[in-house]
């Protein structure tokens, strides 16, 4: 992950000063693809951090786009705990994923994940300066 911020001063004409704080983040993940087997067998399977961190992310996006009223399981793993701030509260989020050309499954899985993502509310408050 890397987090950018930049902050503003404003120091208006009778001396009261102001501040806004703006973060980017960007968190690169391993492709989606890998996860077109059961999830089940794949946590069995596979003990790579990524992979379960990767499981425990897409159950979180997949929860909060359609399960509003209950909280998500932040802590099914350390990417979902770090990006609990960005996902579905004051932030706008964006994510760029990529298709393989000849891999339908991979593809399919892609695409039903940036779906999930897209069912996601988001409730960011702009900076107005």
């Amino acid at each position: 992950m890397l987090t950018v911020e930049v902050s503003q001063k404003y120091v208006g004409g009778n001396g009261v000063s102001s501040t806004i704080v703006s973060r980017v983040v960007f968190c690169e993940l391993p492709g989606v693809e890998v996860l077109k087997n059961n999830q089940q067998e794949l946590r069995i399977k596979e003990e790579s951090l990524s992979i379960r961190s990767l499981v425990g992310f897409c159950a979180v996006v997949k929860q909060l786009g359609e399960d509003l009223e209950n909280a998500p399981l932040y802590e099914s793993s350390k990417l979902t705990h770090l990006l609990k701030e960005y996902l579905g509260g004051n932030a706008f989020c964006a994510a760029v994923l990529n298709i393989a050309n000849g891999d339908t499954d991979g593809s399919i899985k892609t695409l039903k994940f940036i779906k999930a993502l897209s069912l996601i509310p988001q409730y960011p408050i702009f900076n107005n300066g």
